[in-house]
């Protein structure tokens, strides 16, 4: 993430993360302990925003007690897009120059990012 913009959103992802996973520890983080003296492991927050995924790494810090962030960026979604056939006479209307990002716009509850 490059600008304040995104900056700005790594809180609101440890915040309000859709989906959270714990990696292995890494010796690359060996400065981050447990409060057991063991390396402390990666913690993945993700948060899906208007179609753009935002990925938060961290750490945390038990001697500080405090979450390290060791990386952040955003990914966006794309292709393959699979529609149900109950979408084709929606599709069928599309004129040439529009994809069929217009549909799944217009059903932003029914798309499911996988």
């Amino acid at each position: 993430m490059s600008d304040v913009e995104d900056l700005a959103r790594i809180e609101y992802v440890l915040d309000n993360y859709d989906d959270i996973e714990k990696g292995t520890a890494d010796k690359v983080y060996t400065k981050y302990m447990n409060s057991d003296n063991t390396p402390a492991a990666k913690v993945i927050y993700s948060k899906r925003v208007n179609g753009n995924y935002y990925v938060v790494e961290a750490v945390p810090d038990s001697k500080a007690k405090t979450l390290r962030v060791i990386s952040a960026y955003k990914e966006k979604a794309g292709n393959p897009t699979l529609f149900d056939s109950s979408y084709i006479p929606e599709l069928l209307l599309l004129k040439e120059d529009q994809g069929g990002r217009k549909v799944l716009n217009n059903h932003p509850d029914e798309v499911e990012y996988i």
